[in-house]
C-alpha cells in the first residue's frame, strides 16, 4: 500500500499541470522586466505589456512604433488572439486606449492614427504589482499632443510634444476556472487632465478602449457575436453588453471577448465593429460631443474574456453578469 502511494505521488509530481489545478486559487505570477511586464500562469504566459516602445519593422515609417499597449495575448492553450502592427493598419496594435477626434488647446489631436503623427499614447511609469491568485499591476499612460509646438520636427517622435491627459490603467487577471479554457482580464482605466485645458471630443465614429485581434482572423476565418446576438455588421455601433470575436489559430478555435460595465459614460456604449478586420472598439464619442476636464477624472471598466474554443453566449452572459455586480 505503501509503495503504491508514494508511485501515486511520484506520478503526480511528475505532471506540471499538478501544481497549476491543485490549490483553489492558483497564482498568477507578475514578471517585470526592463521592457515588459508579462503574466504567466504556471509555465503559460497570459499576456504582456509593452513598457518600452516597438519599433515597427524595418522599411516601415517609424511613426507607427507604440508603447503602452498589451501584446501578445495568449489562450490557456497558448494561441495568441492579438496582433500588432498588422500591415493593413499599423497603428492597431494588442489592446490599447486611445481617442480619435479631438481637440485640445484649439489644436485638432488625434491619439489613434499615429501616421498623422498629430499625437500617441506612451507608457510613462509603472506604479504596482503584485504576484497572487489575482495578478495586479499599475501603470500610467501619457496622451501626448505632438502638434504644441508647432516645430514639424517633433511630430511622430516618441518623446516631446504636450501632454494633454494623464491616464491610469490597473490591470488584473485572474482564472477561475482556467479548467473550462479560458481567463479573465480586467482593465480599469482613469484618465485626468494634465494642464489647466479640456480635451474635448467631438462626436465621431471611433475611439476608446480597442482590440485588434489574431493576424489569421480574415473576414472568412472569423465570427462576432454580440450579446444582443447580433454579427459583426448587424452589431456595428450598437450597444451590447460584450461582444465575442471567435476565430481559428493554429487550427485550434479560439477567441477573445470584451465587456463594458455599468459604471461606464453612456453604458452601454456604443460599439465600433470593423466591417472587415478583427477590431472592435467601445465609443462613447458615437452619441454625440463631450469633454474630459479638469479635476473630473474620466474613469472606465472593461473586461476581457480569453478562452479557447467556442464559449456559449450563456457563459458569456453569466461571465458579464459576475463583472456588473
Amino acid at each position: 500500500m505503501r509503495q503504491s502511494l508514494g508511485c501515486l505521488l511520484f506520478i503526480l509530481l511528475a505532471q506540471p499541470s499538478f501544481f497549476l489545478f491543485a490549490a483553489d486559487n492558483p497564482t498568477i505570477a507578475i514578471v517585470d522586466s526592463d521592457t515588459t511586464v508579462e503574466a504567466r500562469l504556471g509555465e503559460q504566459p497570459l499576456l504582456r505589456y509593452n513598457k518600452a516602445h516597438v519599433e515597427p519593422p524595418a522599411g516601415v515609417n517609424p511613426k507607427f512604433g507604440r508603447s503602452a499597449h498589451l501584446h501578445p495575448v495568449w489562450t490557456p492553450g497558448g494561441a495568441i488572439v492579438t496582433d500588432e502592427l498588422p500591415p493593413d493598419h499599423l497603428h492597431q496594435s494588442g489592446i490599447f486606449l486611445a481617442y480619435t477626434k479631438t481637440q485640445f488647446e484649439g489644436r485638432d489631436v488625434d491619439f489613434w492614427n499615429l501616421g498623422g503623427g498629430k499625437g500617441r499614447v506612451r507608457f510613462k511609469e509603472l506604479k504596482e504589482l503584485k504576484s497572487g491568485p489575482v495578478g495586479h499591476f499599475r501603470t500610467e499612460h501619457e496622451h501626448v499632443d505632438l502638434t504644441a509646438s508647432g516645430d514639424k520636427s517633433e511630430i511622430g517622435k516618441t518623446t516631446g510634444g504636450k501632454v494633454a491627459l494623464i491616464e491610469t490603467w490597473d490591470v488584473r487577471i485572474s482564472a477561475p476556472d482556467w479548467k473550462a479554457g479560458y481567463w479573465l482580464l480586467d482593465i480599469a482605466s482613469s484618465i485626468r487632465c494634465a494642464t489647466d485645458s479640456p480635451l474635448k471630443l467631438p462626436e465621431y465614429h471611433y475611439g476608446g478602449m480597442a482590440i485588434r485581434a489574431a493576424r489569421e482572423w480574415t473576414p472568412k476565418q472569423v465570427s462576432f457575436l454580440t450579446s444582443e446576438g447580433d454579427d459583426r455588421i448587424k452589431g456595428n455601433h450598437t450597444r451590447p453588453k460584450w461582444c465575442n470575436i471567435t476565430g481559428s489559430v493554429e487550427g485550434k478555435a479560439a477567441g477573445i471577448a470584451l465587456m463594458t460595465h455599468p459604471t461606464n459614460f453612456r453604458f452601454p456604449e456604443p460599439l465600433r465593429i470593423h466591417p472587415t478586420m478583427p477590431y472592435m472598439v467601445y465609443t462613447p464619442s458615437f452619441l454625440g460631443d463631450w469633454e474630459i476636464s479638469p479635476g473630473k477624472p474620466h474613469d472606465s471598466r472593461y473586461r476581457f474574456v480569453v478562452h479557447d474554443g467556442n464559449l456559449t453566449a450563456e457563459i458569456l452572459d453569466q461571465l458579464w453578469q459576475n463583472y456588473a455586480q
